[in-house]
């Protein structure tokens, strides 16, 4: 993983510095998670590497003895990494877990990788099949931004529709969000996906669609990203009934969470972030199945859902490129002017 230590510690505000504290970070969340594992009496063997961001580095690693022979790598972190360590990984036919990051508009077609994270195309198949067992004839408005990114949702949307036969869809430009009365349904529920992270476009989009929460039964979606918005009005989310996709969510009232939190602050003498319960969670899964199917880790996919702390994890095929992925995601529904897990 780029935890770029040397340039963190010699220019602390350095360009890498955010994504190598993020691998710290999650680095620490799986050490907490090796503790557990060797309580269970699991043995475990770990080695870790800084790729420092420096593709000669990287290739340096992949030449390793214990890396040729490991059970399970977690990492590479960037795209331009993942494409990388395709020839070694077919070569020494090693999975690796890409750990932290959403692949969005460039597929990485490694028969090899294992995302975490879904790819950014399953957010449709995933929030289209919540829907679908919501309302029997849901009438789907996907409205879309300009970002190429935002219009990912949409296009595999479209590639969908057949598979639900029971459901209408129709597709709208977000700069044409005046017109949206055209496309609602009065004696259908109305599900709007919302495909922007644009702060202000989201909240004068939501503010139309609240203008017509009166006629119609209307439930809005959005992605990760509106939680890390400046502000949110809660009164209007909630009226817009605002659901809300995301690969992580961490219930800190949840008691599996406190005592994380207290395990780590007595590790670490701070506070864990997101990426500290990913490297947990991660780490949890893997490496303990990793150690029971060293000839054939792709028997992940039988294996039960684990509910990690911050999100479930179900591996499958991916459906649009070569790989796995874990098949789950978090719908968070915001209520009672906070956010809560929806089950599904």
């Amino acid at each position: 993983m780029p935890f770029c230590s040397k340039q963190i510690s010699l220019k602390p505000n350095t360009k890498n510095a955010d994504l190598g504290n993020a691998c710290r970070e999650y680095y620490q969340g799986a050490l907490i998670a090796s503790d557990t594992l060797i309580e269970l009496g699991i043995s475990l063997s770990i080695s870790s590497y800084d790729t420092e961001k420096d593709s000669n580095v990287f290739i340096k690693i992949l030449k390793k003895k214990e890396v040729a022979e490991a059970d399970l790598i977690i990492g590479p972190v960037t795209k331009e990494a993942q494409m990388a360590i395709k020839p070694f990984s077919a070569s020494k036919q090693k999975y690796h877990v890409s750990p932290l990051f959403t692949f969005t508009k460039t597929k990485v077609n490694d028969p090899y990788v294992i995302s975490a994270n879904p790819d950014l195309t399953y957010y449709a198949d995933y929030a289209l099949g919540y829907i679908n067992n919501q309302s029997k004839n849901p009438n789907i408005l996907i409205i879309q931004d300009k970002d190429p990114s935002d219009k990912v949702f949409g296009a595999r949307a479209k590639q969908l529709q057949g598979s639900f036969s029971n459901a209408s869809f129709s597709y709208l430009d977000i700069s044409k969000i005046n017109d949206l009365g055209k496309f609602l349904v009065a004696n259908k529920p109305n599900h709007i996906i919302l495909c922007s992270t644009e702060e202000s476009k989201v909240n004068s989009s939501l503010n139309a669609i609240n203008d017509t929460t009166g006629l119609y039964d209307i439930s809005t979606y959005g992605f990760t990203q509106w939680m890390d918005f400046s502000s949110i009005n809660g009164k209007l989310w909630e009226q817009c009934k605002v659901h809300i996709l995301t690969p992580q969510f961490i219930d800190y009232s949840d008691q599996a969470v406190k005592d994380f939190i207290g395990k780590y602050r007595a590790k670490f003498y701070t506070e864990p972030s997101v990426f500290s319960f990913q490297g947990y969670d991660q780490f949890m899964f893997f490496a303990k199945n990793a150690s029971q199917n060293k000839n054939d880790i792709k028997k992940l996919i039988e294996q039960n859902s684990y509910q990690g702390l911050c999100n479930h994890f179900k591996v499958a095929f991916k459906q649009d490129s070569e790989g796995l992925q874990n098949a789950n995601l978090n719908i968070v529904r915001w209520q009672n002017m906070k956010l809560v897990r929806v089950e599904y």
